[in-house]
């Protein structure tokens, strides 16, 4: 079943009070600020989150054991510091020395936690506002050969440990079969990009349509309002 497909109570905008994104990788904050022309942070937005438990880690712990200088590592080519202690993989954070993380890059440590330590409190105040869209975008890789409901709930029960609010779960992947859904969980699925390489982290924009058009209709009716955070006219 395609989101373009399904019927709809009308072309309301969608009002709610935050749309979130976890990862795995930045594409889903460029397609919900595409999407929403709104440009507040949140923790994940520009993070390489390849283990959805991170989630639970910016509760548990993270202002002592964030950035250790004794564990932090630079991979992925130079592009990219490792936390070890959280999984999550920085991009734009440190500073750079001829496209790669520079040498020295752990001189930075105090102010890149300070940051995340404000996005962190803005995340979890967002999590428990009014029925808020969690969006999740996975790697074809790591969707391949798994049940998409069942990673969705996964998704779910990560972010529940730590939000007790009604709330709408997305999860989206090129490999996922067909898009559904289920109880308050969406699975889509995604075109593969076509396009320069230089913009394949953007994701297809027209699947990304489809699917804030159908997470525009799962939004309840009392939120609905003009002043909307997702317009029809983007």
């Amino acid at each position: 079943m395609h989101p373009a497909s399904l019927e709809s109570s009308g072309n309301q905008r969608m009002s709610t009070t935050a749309i979130i994104g976890f990862g795995v990788s930045c594409q889903t904050a460029y397609q919900i600020r595409r999407h929403t022309r709104n440009e507040q942070a949140f923790f994940f937005d520009w993070l390489i989150t390849e283990n959805i438990d991170a989630i639970d880690l910016i509760v548990n712990g993270f202002d002592a054991n964030l950035f250790l200088p004794e564990t932090c590592r630079v991979v992925d080519k130079g592009l990219r510091v490792l936390d070890p202690w959280s999984g999550l993989k920085f991009q734009h954070d440190f500073p750079t020395a001829e496209g790669s993380i520079a040498s020295d890059f752990i001189s930075a440590r105090q102010s890149v936690k300070d940051k995340y330590l404000f996005l962190r409190d803005r995340t979890l105040k967002a999590m428990n506002s009014e029925f808020p869209v969690f969006i999740r975008y996975e790697w074809p890789s790591s969707a391949h050969n798994t049940d998409p409901i069942s990673a969705c709930a996964r998704f779910r029960a990560a972010i529940s440990r730590n939000s007790d609010q009604r709330a709408l779960y997305v999860l989206a992947s090129e490999s996922i079969p067909e898009s559904r859904a289920c109880e308050n969980m969406l699975v889509c699925k995604l075109r593969p990009f076509q396009g320069p390489e230089s913009n394949r982290w953007k994701g297809d924009d027209a699947s990304w349509d489809d699917l804030f058009s159908f997470v525009r209709h799962q939004i309840p009716l009392e939120l609905s309002s003009t002043s909307a955070l997702l317009s029809e006219d983007r």
